[in-house]
This record gives structure tokens, sequence and C-alpha cells, in this order.
């Protein structure tokens, strides 16, 4: 269902008392795959990402009742987590110092900036080691693309016009 484009609503059973179906949004591709971004139905501030990268298919549900990760398992059958989001320390106060512009240096080169922030490239860097414990390369490709999603959907929802790409 996620490859497809037109599949508009996603019925996902969490667990045998959670069954929540996810509204389509937009499609985009990734470094490795596609992302499929939506909401659950009656849920207006709920985000659902899914990506899938080569075989794997991952994804995140962000909802007023809880965070879900949803992940490949053994034996082609998924486990699905929630993630108890208290144990996570809060980030900051949420205060950003303000903006200094750029650094000055007497190297500093004098032309005018040409990059509009519209894209931001990141270059990710993993071990071998990393790769293994994701449980494959597949595995970890899936883990970055849903970062990726997940971070433009954010940048999205909040009218930022800037995108992040690996």
């Amino acid at each position: 269902a996620l490859a497809d484009a037109a599949s508009r609503v996603l019925s996902l059973e969490l667990f045998p008392d959670l069954t929540v179906q996810a509204v389509h949004e937009y499609t985009e591709p990734t470094l490795s795959g596609l992302s499929w971004v939506g909401r659950l139905e009656g849920y207006p501030t709920s985000t659902a990402v899914f990506v899938l990268a080569g075989e794997e298919l991952t994804g995140h549900i962000y909802a007023p009742f809880g965070f879900f990760r949803i992940e490949p398992a053994a034996n082609a059958t998924y486990v699905v987590q929630q993630v108890d989001q208290r144990r996570y320390p809060e980030a900051s106060d949420g205060l950003v110092p303000p903006d200094s512009g750029p650094p000055s240096s007497p190297h500093s080169i004098s032309r005018p900036y040409r990059d509009d922030g519209s894209v931001i490239d990141l270059l990710i860097v993993y071990t071998r080691e990393a790769v293994s414990s994701f449980g494959g390369e597949q595995r970890a490709q899936a883990a970055l693309d849903l970062a990726v999603a997940e971070t433009n959907q954010a940048l999205r929802a909040t009218g930022v016009t800037s995108r992040v790409r690996v």
C-alpha cells in the first residue's frame, strides 16, 4: 500500500485493542525509496510517516495518545512499540540565540551568499558497526530516510520552506 500513492487510507492495527486509520497527505521520493506522510483520522495534530527503502518498510506515528515505532521483525512480521516519551528529557527552553549573521574573519569571502536556504544538504557517514546495529544496509537506509522524511514534515508543518536532503 505504501508504494501506491493512490492509497488514501491505511488501516493500522497497532495492538489488539488499538486500530487507527492513517489518511494520506503526500508521498515523496527519498534517497533510498519513498516516503508516505499522513495524519490519523480524527486527530488533526497527529503525524504518520512511513518509508520504503528497498524491501524495508518502517514508520513512526505521533498522536496525542502516544508515539509509536513500527519496524520490521523476523519472519516478514513487524514490531509495534509504544515509546514512553516521559523517559526522555525535554529539549531546552526553546530559546534560540539571536542570529548574529555569518562569522567574520580576515579571510571571509567578500561576495554575497548565493544559497537561498531552500535546501539543506546533509552528509551522513556511518560505520559497519552502525549498519550492523540497524540489522543491515537496507534497514540503516530506511532509518535515515525516515529521519529525513520526519524532519521535512516538521519543517512543512511549521511553515518553514527549507527542506533537508542527503
